[in-house]
């Protein structure tokens, strides 16, 4: 008789390090602050160092995150958190609690990010979240007052404030860019801003304000604008490269501090924007345009507001990095001691040397499993300063693939090689490229027989649908296909040919033009499709399972077809059988008899994290690494 199904084996909790959100210098009389905030599961941290004694004080945020912080006039250092709250520090007397009550609490929506934070003339914090909704609370007081509803219907999301130097508040919108100009004397909108090529989709990131100028950064296009803040005008925009995620020219990137990296600094006390390509520091006036200046950064020397800035950054695993003047090298860097925290477990996948890889949310710390002990490792930090997880593994000959949010970032592993992976010098892993919006989080990736790496999912920000991209490793080239839905599997199959599928359809893909070859309405709602060998695709329902042979375009020969004795979230395929898992748990169904056994109870905690290695089923559920053996 078959053995009763049994729990998985739980191998603890693989990923306990912080990851930084933002961070920002605070100048004060009585020693320079470095101040950041931290994310996980288990709640996050806002930390400090003292510049001048090195001490570093550490509070629970009691959330899951906290995006903007805000030095505010009275001293105190204010952080806008996932709890629809802002908290708030004193330095002197080392205390931290809530400034009020929370400014949102959205109906439905568990986490109430305060996302965008800044403080007016008139002694009032203003705030957005990502629902739309905009907020004020009294600094000395703690009154919280709602704001009035954006003037026009739409799906908002605040992703930043500033404060004008006339006491109006500048709000930058997304996921169709807007910039609203809020009159807190008259209680109502009085403009918006950008230009009509600016609003059709994406983000008004970043707000940036100078003496009278103010800077706004539009996310995904990379532009940058500069407005008039007494009259609205666009005066102009910088004439450097656009700054895309992850491909940005200037070395200079950094936290904004509200949770978004910017490309440039202000000089103090100017309405002036610089930056810097490694070689050159480049400045940009916008009442004079056309007179774009430069100079060597070796023979730039920043004034004193700025040199701090450009002196202390906190890498994303929560480093501390000390710069040279310029922020070109960094000349120290030290580890201040962060609260172990628990971090919900993401993708898992197989790597060509027969371990389990997988990663965490909001990290690019990569962790190994030996199948054989059931024993794990934390590798390091797989793309060092970026800031999202990974979705999906592939092999590439003896290369692990990883495909991570954002961008579709992708970074390629030998893992009979040593480690060499540190910010400024990725050699192994190694930094690929990006696949770019329409893949900005890779469900699904898969290796060609060129050696072209492709992968399917949804647009990022500012975008509807989804795609198919590769990139090739060969060469760097990189291309996309914009579709109107996203895709969740992509498989190889023989002759250069890709299956690219959805729950509803199924397009053939030919590699070497990147084009559609044919398209077919799914024989059955997919959940999952994945390779068995060239020309046989392991197709599931949440139902059943199906063979097929998919090399003709446009059309399947369907070899066998078996119900499933659980709900399907994903199949996959080992040894002439299927491997279910699903909300159930799991199965194994042989695919030329159809006989099925359930051996494991315990369900899957997500499709993207199901990994078959040595003979065992690898996944999770939270921050749990689980493992079941294979009958």
């Amino acid at each position: 008789m078959p053995s009763l199904p049994c729990p998985a084996r739980d191998l603890g909790v693989p990923i306990t390090a912080a990851f930084r959100i933002s961070y920002k210098t605070v100048s004060r009389p009585s020693g320079d602050l470095l101040c950041w905030t931290t994310t996980a599961e288990s709640g996050g941290h806002f930390s400090a160092l003292d510049l001048k004694n090195g001490q570093v004080y550490t509070h629970p945020l009691h959330s899951l995150e906290a995006y903007p912080i805000v030095p505010a006039s009275d001293g105190r250092i204010c952080v806008g958190s996932t709890s629809g709250e802002v908290m708030a520090w004193d330095p002197a007397a080392d205390s931290w609690q809530p400034l009020g009550p929370p400014l949102f609490a959205p109906p439905a929506h568990g986490i109430n990010h305060v996302r965008a934070l800044c403080e007016g003339r008139d002694g009032w914090l203003y705030a957005g979240n990502c629902t739309g909704q905009r907020a004020r609370i009294h600094l000395k007081t703690g009154q919280v007052e709602p704001l009035p509803a954006i003037p026009e219907a739409g799906n908002w999301y605040i992703s930043s404030a500033a404060a004008l130097p006339d006491g109006r508040i500048a709000f930058g919108l997304g996921h169709c860019a807007r910039l609203f100009i809020y009159d807190p004397v008259q209680g109502r909108d009085v403009g918006q801003w950008l230009p009509p090529g600016w609003i059709e989709d994406g983000f008004c990131l970043n707000l940036l304000m100078g003496e009278q100028v103010l800077y706004a950064t539009h996310f995904p296009s990379g532009r940058r604008a500069t407005f008039d803040v007494a009259t609205g005008e666009l005066l102009g925009q910088p004439p450097w490269p656009l700054a895309y995620s992850g491909q940005t020219w200037s070395k200079w990137v950094h936290s904004s501090g509200y949770g978004s990296p910017i490309d440039f600094y202000l000089l103090p006390g100017t309405d002036t924007a610089l930056t810097c390509d490694g070689a050159q520091i480049h400045f940009f006036d916008p009442h004079q345009p056309g007179q774009a200046a430069s100079q060597p950064a070796a023979t730039f020397a920043p004034p004193a507001g700025l040199a701090l800035e450009l002196r202390w950054e906190v890498s994303t695993d929560c480093r501390v990095l000390e710069y040279d003047a310029v922020r070109l090298q960094v000349r120290r860097a030290q580890s201040p001691p962060q609260p172990p925290v628990q971090r919900g477990l993401f993708g898992l996948g197989a790597g060509p040397d027969g371990k389990a890889y997988g990663g965490a949310y909001q990290s690019t710390l990569l962790f190994a499993c030996d199948p054989h002990t059931e024993k794990w490792e934390v590798l390091g930090d797989h793309h060092p300063g970026w800031g999202g997880e990974t979705y999906s593994f592939a092999g590439r000959g003896e290369e692990l693939i990883c495909a991570s949010y954002t961008n579709g970032a992708l970074v390629a592993y030998d893992p009979q090689q040593p480690w060499d992976c540190e910010t400024g010098r990725m050699r192994n892993p190694r930094l690929l490229g990006f696949l770019g919006q329409q893949v900005y989080r890779p469900y699904n990736t898969a290796v060609d027989e060129q050696g072209r790496i492709w992968s399917v999912g949804p647009a990022g920000w500012g975008s509807t649908g989804g795609g198919v991209a590769y990139l090739d490793p060969r060469t760097g080239q990189t291309a996309s296909t914009a579709l109107a839905e996203a895709p969740i599997d992509v498989v190889p199959l023989d002759g250069d040919q890709l299956l690219v599928c959805h729950p509803r359809w199924l397009r053939w893909w030919q590699g070497e033009t990147n084009a559609e070859s044919a398209y077919l309405a799914a024989p059955l709602t997919l959940v999952s499709a994945t390779r068995l060998d060239g020309e046989r695709v392991l197709l599931a329902s949440r139902d059943e399972v199906w063979v097929v042979r998919a090399t003709r375009p446009g059309h399947l020969e369907t070899l066998c077809r078996h119900a499933s004795p659980l709900p399907i979230a994903r199949a996959l395929g080992w040894a002439g059988k299927a491997v279910i898992g699903g909300p159930e748990g799991f199965a194994l169904l042989d695919l030329e008899t159809g006989k099925s056994q359930i051996f494991c109870n315990t369900p899957l905690g997500s499709r993207l994290a199901f990994a078959l290695a040595g003979g065992k089923v690898f996944f999770h559920r939270g921050t749990h690494l689980l493992c079941a053996s294979l009958p």
